[in-house]
């Protein structure tokens, strides 16, 4: 849900809501609930990215498993206003055990009004949910069974903290200690 908005609802790490999903995965892991079926389509809807949408337009995700389906709905735009986006989970909730929309964060769609440019805001919410609705019944169209595997694995991972901050600190006055007597004789040559 990374970039979309919601006033009742987020979905980052280290929530409630992150610790719940992560647990929700685990669990599936670890059980044999039965057969995957997993479904993708892509709505042939077209948008001008003054509407919002980028070029990877909207596209849809339904997973079925142990009687439960889940479908994702994934428009390429940065961020959404909450109002569109109880509009698009109220049309399918009936549809589905758990149904959310996710927005790309791209950025192709910032250029033309700034930064912030949300979902719904410069097209029509009716014309954004037909294309929702298409690529949903293209993915349920496309539905076959798959073969999941899962692994975790922990990895070492260096940031930048105290000790990297100074290094980098230090560096960066080298180079333009050096760039300050360099830059003169560059200019001159």
């Amino acid at each position: 849900r990374h970039n979309s908005f919601s006033e009742d609802y987020s979905l980052r790490p280290g929530g409630n809501a992150y610790y719940d999903y992560e647990d929700a995965v685990t669990s599936l892991i670890h059980s044999n609930s039965g057969k995957m079926h997993v479904g993708f389509g892509r709505s042939t809807k077209s948008f001008l990215k003054e509407e919002g949408v980028g070029d990877a337009g909207v596209s849809a995700i339904v997973f079925q498993i142990g009687g439960k389906t889940a479908c994702f709905i994934v428009f390429d735009a940065n961020n959404a206003l909450a109002s569109f986006r109880k509009v698009l989970l109220k049309r399918f909730s009936s549809k589905f055990h758990f149904v959310d929309l996710f927005t790309t964060d791209t950025h192709s769609v910032n250029n033309l009004s700034g930064v912030h440019n949300p979902l719904g805001q410069n097209c029509p919410v009716e014309k954004l949910v037909a294309a929702g609705e298409e690529a949903v019944n293209l993915a349920l169209a496309d539905m076959e069974i798959v073969e999941v595997f899962a692994q975790t694995r922990q990895v070492s991972v260096k940031v930048l903290g105290t000790n990297r901050q100074n290094e980098l600190l230090s560096t960066l006055n080298s180079i333009v200690s050096i760039a300050r007597i360099i830059a003169p004789i560059v200019f001159v040559v």
